[in-house]
């Protein structure tokens, strides 16, 4: 790989919250994949960041250049006790970096760090305004994802209603003990 196309992954700084945010105030105003309608300030992502680490759940960031061109995070998927092993992904990468595997490279390294959670179950919950395939299925699918269910008209926003598709990726082999 050339320097040019060099990607780092690594944990966030209190720093690349500017950024963060940014990628996730993109994401908010101008697409279907996030259902917050608001884009939230910087303060409040830190927040959650922070609460993350308490967790202990993963949270990386891809950058190229000393620019963040991705973040990714697992998050409690419920927050009652018997859920504690499976956690919720979110990735958002920058709309000017999209379709280049950073997305991928991202998700697979924080997916290397879930058992150290404890984590074995992952969902991925992806929102759409119709009912074609989009690249963040087929993104989710490449990575091992499989789906398990749709949603239908379960969110509102920029004028349509918006579908969701749950997905799943097991880190654990099935045993009749796993918990």
């Amino acid at each position: 790989m050339s320097r040019q196309n060099h990607i780092s992954i690594r944990s966030p700084r209190l720093s690349d919250f500017p950024q963060i945010t940014g990628i996730y105030k993109y994401f908010v105003l101008h697409t279907t994949i996030s259902f917050d309608t608001t884009p939230p300030p910087e303060n409040t992502m830190i927040r959650k960041w922070q609460e993350l680490q308490k967790l202990n759940y993963p949270y990386l960031v891809a950058t190229h250049n000393n620019t963040i061109t991705a973040f990714a995070y697992l998050a409690p998927y419920r927050t009652r006790n018997a859920y504690k092993h499976t956690a919720e992904l979110s990735v958002y990468v920058n709309q000017d970096h999209q379709r280049r595997n950073i997305g991928s490279k991202l998700v697979s390294e924080l997916l290397n760090k879930a058992p150290e959670s404890d984590i074995r179950e992952i969902i991925a919950v992806i929102a759409s305004h119709d009912n074609s395939t989009t690249p963040s299925l087929a993104f989710h699918h490449k990575l091992g994802f499989q789906t398990v269910g749709t949603l239908r008209n379960v969110g509102h926003k920029h004028g349509v209603s918006i579908h969701t598709t749950i997905l799943q990726k097991s880190l654990a082999p099935e045993t009749p003990e796993t918990p």
